[in-house]
C-alpha cells in the first residue's frame, strides 16, 4: 500500500513525464477501514465500497460466545472444539458444512472428533465413501472418510487434498474441517461456515443458504 501512494501521487505531481503509468483502477482489501481517506489523499475523486448487500447470494451471519478464557489460554482453546458438534446439529440441518481452524493439527483433531459425535448426516452411499476411502493411504483420512467427514490442511499430500476436494465437491462429505488453504479452492456449494475463533473465544457462522 505504501508503494502505491508513493507511486500515485508521484503521478499526480509530475503527470507530464511519459515513463510513469497511469493507474486506472486500485482494488484494496475489505481490512482497509478508511477507504475515503485514502481516496482523497491520493485525489482520486472517487471511491466504491462494496459490503454484503451485494452479494447475489443473502449472507446471513451469527455469533456465539463460549464463555470466557480464565487464567489457561492452552487448555480453554483445547476445549473449545466440543462446541462444534452441537453447533452443526442445532443449524446446519444436514446440510455440507465447513469448519476452519487455525492448525493442522487442530483440524485432524476436530475431524476424530466429528466421527463420533456427528458423522455421516448427508446419508451418503457407503459404496461411493468406501471408493474415496481406497484412494488415501493416510489412515486418519481413511477413517474419517469412512464416518462422512473429512481434513484438509498443506501437510497432505497434494493427491489426498484433491481426493478431499473432489469428494466434498460431489456432496459426500458432510463436514469438512480445514485451514485456511481450502480457501483458495473454495467454489464448493456449501451451506454453512464455520470459524473457531479461539483468540477471541467465539464462533462465527456463515449461512449461505441460496
Amino acid at each position: 500500500m505504501f508503494t502505491f501512494v508513493t507511486r500515485a501521487i508521484f503521478h499526480l505531481a509530475h503527470p507530464t513525464l511519459k515513463f510513469v503509468s497511469v493507474i486506472p483502477v486500485v482494488a484494496v482489501s475489505a481490512t482497509l477501514p478508511n477507504l475515503g481517506h485514502l481516496a482523497s489523499f491520493i485525489e482520486s475523486g472517487e471511491a466504491y465500497m462494496f459490503d454484503q448487500s451485494y452479494r447475489p447470494v443473502p449472507l446471513n451471519v451469527y455469533v456465539q460466545g463460549c464463555g470466557h478464557i480464565g487464567n489457561n489460554r492452552y487448555l480453554f482453546d483445547k476445549s473449545l472444539k466440543q462446541h462444534v458438534p452441537s453447533i452443526l446439529k442445532r443449524f446446519s440441518s444436514n446440510r455440507p458444512s465447513i469448519v476452519f481452524c487455525h492448525s493442522k493439527k487442530e483440524t485432524e483433531e476436530l475431524a476424530d472428533e466429528l466421527t463420533r459425535e456427528y458423522g455421516n448426516r448427508l446419508n451418503s452411499n457407503e459404496s461411493e465413501l468406501m471408493n474415496y476411502c481406497t484412494k488415501t493411504d493416510n489412515a486418519a483420512l481413511h477413517r474419517c472418510i469412512r464416518k462422512g467427514i473429512a481434513f484438509h490442511h498443506a501437510g497432505l499430500d497434494a493427491s489426498d487434498r484433491k481426493l478431499v476436494e473432489d469428494a466434498f465437491g460431489s456432496g459426500s462429505i458432510s463436514c469438512l474441517v480445514a485451514t485456511s488453504t481450502l480457501a483458495r479452492v473454495l467454489t464448493y456449494p456449501v451451506i454453512w461456515l464455520v470459524s473457531k475463533c479461539s483468540g477471541f473465544a467465539v464462533f462465527v457462522f456463515y449461512d449461505t443458504t441460496r
